[in-house]
């Protein structure tokens, strides 16, 4: 494998997700552009993703790390959670540089600056990092390293909690400071970065809270309303249908989405396990269906 002429832009399988409306939950999921690596260059990724797994993250770093999750982004802050204050980084990914990448190998990780060069060019697209690769998430938090640590020196100086998750920015304490966001903006400034002001929400004191996908309240993660109003709906509609092919793939749809509400709330677990036994018998259905016809 040709690691000087392996990157560019024929590396890359490159589509656009639509935006696409659930029928059930009715969120809409914006239009994307992904830059997918090809297998070459995906085994290249993988190999790198692999040996930057190897190094000890900070506390506050919760994606793609073993053993952490969203679920373990949103908890940090169950026992600090009287105020929060989230927020968004602006097209996060794309304003990662191959310059930051660059300096991250050559720096950091002191490669020689031939070598530094070559890795920044297999783990860019277009002088960016791609949306699509299983790298992406942990080499943007190396590259983008001393931003976030100068957030978390933020965030102990003001007394809160600050976590990272990818591009989603969490502080909780006791009280946030007024000036806490303008003071977040002029950090990402200086990095070359921005927030997506539309996405910071400030919650008070014992208000529920949605961080990551997760709700806090009470001190506990509990599963967001949406989430099991959907599951309600696709429960509803599992009722009304006797075909089978729309059978499986409803039970299947409900059977994801229950495994993720129990990973954050063990009431789950019992329906869970159910719709997993119900599904097992609608694939049998839906293959003695298949074989009759």
């Amino acid at each position: 494998m040709d690691l000087v002429t392996l990157p560019g832009e024929r590396s890359y399988k490159v589509f656009t997700l639509p935006e696409k409306r659930d029928e059930f939950s009715g969120k809409i999921k914006k239009k994307r552009i992904v830059q997918d690596p090809k297998r070459p260059l995906r085994r290249v990724h993988d190999r790198i993703l692999y040996l930057l797994n190897k190094i000890e993250l900070p506390e506050y770093v919760h994606a793609a790390v073993k053993g952490r999750s969203y679920r373990s982004n949103a908890a940090a802050h169950t026992t600090a959670a009287h105020e929060v204050l989230t927020l968004d980084i602006k097209s996060f990914y794309p304003s990662v540089s191959y310059l930051l990448v660059r300096e991250f190998f050559r720096y950091k990780m002191k490669c020689a600056s031939d070598v530094a060069t070559t890795l920044a060019d297999l783990c860019t697209y277009k002088g960016a990092l791609p949306t699509g690769s299983p790298l992406s998430p942990l080499l943007s938090y190396f590259a983008c390293g001393d931003m976030f640590d100068e957030l978390n020196r933020l965030a102990v100086e003001c007394g809160l909690k600050f976590t990272c998750y990818v591009d989603d920015l969490t502080f909780s304490g006791e009280k946030i400071p007024g000036d806490l966001e303008s003071r977040v903006k002029s950090v990402l400034r200086r990095y070359g970065h921005r927030l997506a002001v539309d996405k910071t929400i400030r919650y008070r004191p014992h208000s529920p809270k949605s961080v990551t996908g997760c709700i806090l309240h009470n001190g506990a993660i509990h599963v967001p309303h949406s989430r099991f109003r959907k599951a309600r709906m696709l429960a509803a509609a599992i009722a009304t249908t006797d075909d089978p092919a729309l059978t499986h793939k409803l039970y299947e749809r409900l059977a994801g989405l229950l495994g993720e509400a129990a990973y954050l709330d063990g009431r789950f677990t019992s329906w869970k396990e159910d719709t997993a036994r119900l599904l097992k018998l609608a694939t049998q259905k839906l293959g003695a269906a298949k074989e009759a016809t």
